[in-house]
């Protein structure tokens, strides 16, 4: 548990910083050399760079690389908000667990270096305090549960039904989407069979979550159903439009 805090510690102090997206934001590719020099400016990468370079597993080289993703994208907001959204969450008693705590179960679980960038993308939302750290939560467990490809080919088609079935599955279960059955009755006149019959389709709609979800991916500012902004920090509980 001791370490699990110490990392999630070191995580937070890396957001906190200063200059972050100066040190980070250059980086042109995730090299162990580039990253382990990275360790002076940055706590996280420095803690898991005090032993000899060799002894670091390929898992924990993996787990950088998502980190510096995250932290060069979240780095794009003001040091000022970074720090206002971290304390912000640390002495709300409402949360079982810190933002440093929650972003590093949720990279550490991530496949892709591609979702550790959404997910900083969230992050700055977060700072902006244009969504709940709740929503955020939610987000980050949307994200691990998606294969990227699914996830970028929904955040990129308009129309649900052109989405194949079993993503359209996928995202009914994670609450991006929902569907209803619509019937019809057919006339009997018209009816090859001579007898009242149902018509009967499925609709398929996006949901609050999965607009906001999809504005996230993209990085578009949070609109309400009709293009409204919201008027209060987005969380993912609020009755559907």
């Amino acid at each position: 548990m001791n370490e699990i805090n110490n990392v999630s510690d070191s995580l937070e102090a890396s957001i906190a910083k200063d200059n972050l997206f100066d040190i980070v934001g250059s980086l042109g590719d995730y090299s162990l050399d580039k990253l382990l020099d990275l360790g002076e400016g940055i706590p996280i990468i420095s803690y898991f760079s005090k032993g000899v370079k060799a002894t670091i597993a390929v898992r924990d080289m993996l787990f950088l690389e998502k980190v510096v993703e995250f932290l060069r994208t979240v780095g794009e907001v003001p040091t000022e908000q970074r720090l206002k959204m971290i304390d912000k969450i640390q002495s709300d008693k409402s949360y079982n667990e810190k933002f440093g705590k929650a972003s590093m179960i949720a990279l550490e679980r991530f496949n892709d270096v591609k979702k550790a960038r959404i997910l900083g993308q969230a992050a700055k939302y977060l700072s902006r305090d244009e969504l709940t750290f709740r929503l955020y939560k939610r987000l980050s467990f949307t994200l691990d549960r998606l294969y990227i490809d699914d996830l970028l080919f929904f955040s990129s088609t308009p129309v649900i039904s052109r989405l194949p079935v079993y993503l359209k599955s996928d995202l009914e279960t994670l609450g991006l989407i929902k569907s209803e059955i619509v019937t019809k009755k057919v006339d009997p006149r018209t009816s090859s069979r001579g007898a009242v019959q149902v018509d009967a389709k499925i609709k398929w709609e996006i949901t609050r979550l999965g607009m906001f979800f999809k504005q996230i991916v993209e990085d578009k500012p949070l609109e309400l159903f009709g293009g409204r902004k919201p008027e209060f920090p987005v969380g993912f509980n609020e009755p559907e439009e």
